[in-house]
């Protein structure tokens, strides 16, 4: 095939749907369109290895406490009577768990832990859970800043920032472009960039060494930040 071909072949494999965006992006030049799309790719591989390790680092500091605070089996003794999640208010929570429960056989604890999502983390940080399961669970963030009059650093906070980092989880499971800003062909990596913002203040918060935890997976994303930046300067 001619190079010219091989553009169409990816194209039409991939589907010009998809490869719109790219296309107007790039002013109709279907080679960097495609090297636009596969920076992208790249920029949503580092990020959900950024995203996994924190999700693991998360889950493993509200496991430990609540394992103090509420036994080994928290998790399964939440769902039964008089357990934290018994409350008509925490149904939804007593759901997934009992859905985990009831598709692992025999599970361990660590293995009901290990099948919970970010989303359902996160949730530990709602209202409704939070107080269910007695209050204590910002005690995980030993450097969290007090709150001052113009910013509550308290569970609601954690909340919305987890938020934005499992609505960027999602995008990169669905294979959202995470290169445009939303719903355009615009080059904007500012929730990007956001996203690594709030994992890295979180992690802090978490009193985690970063550099071990994520070795150079934050350099790798800034690099292919910088890289899709770069691409769309050199389109104006």
């Amino acid at each position: 095939m001619t190079e010219e071909e091989q553009q169409r072949y990816f194209i039409a494999c991939l589907s010009g749907q998809r490869m719109n965006r790219y296309l107007r992006a790039c002013r109709g030049n279907k080679a960097q369109a495609i090297a636009l799309y596969r920076m992208n790719l790249r920029l949503g591989v580092e990020c959900f290895c950024l995203i996994s390790y924190f999700e693991i680092v998360l889950r493993n500091a509200i496991n430990r406490l609540y394992v103090q605070e509420h036994g080994p089996n928290w998790l399964k003794n939440a769902t039964v009577e008089n357990g934290i999640y018994s409350d008509v208010s925490c149904k939804q929570t007593r759901q997934i768990i009992q859905t985990v429960l009831g598709k692992l056989e025999d599970p361990s604890h660590a293995d009901v832990v290990a099948a919970l999502d970010l989303g359902f983390w996160r949730y530990q940080f709602a209202g409704t859970q939070f107080q269910a399961a007695g209050q204590k669970l910002l005690q995980i963030f030993p450097n969290k800043p007090k709150s001052g009059k113009t910013q509550q650093y308290n569970h609601t906070y954690v909340f919305r920032q987890l938020g934005i980092v499992n609505d960027m989880r999602n995008r990169i499971a669905h294979h959202e472009p995470l290169c445009f800003a939303q719903g355009t062909a615009t080059i904007d990596l500012s929730s990007v960039k956001q996203c690594i913002a709030i994992i890295d203040e979180l992690m802090e918060w978490l009193d985690i060494d970063q550099g071990i935890i994520f070795n150079d997976c934050n350099d790798r994303c800034e690099s292919v930040i910088q890289e899709i930046e770069d691409s769309g300067r050199g389109k104006e």
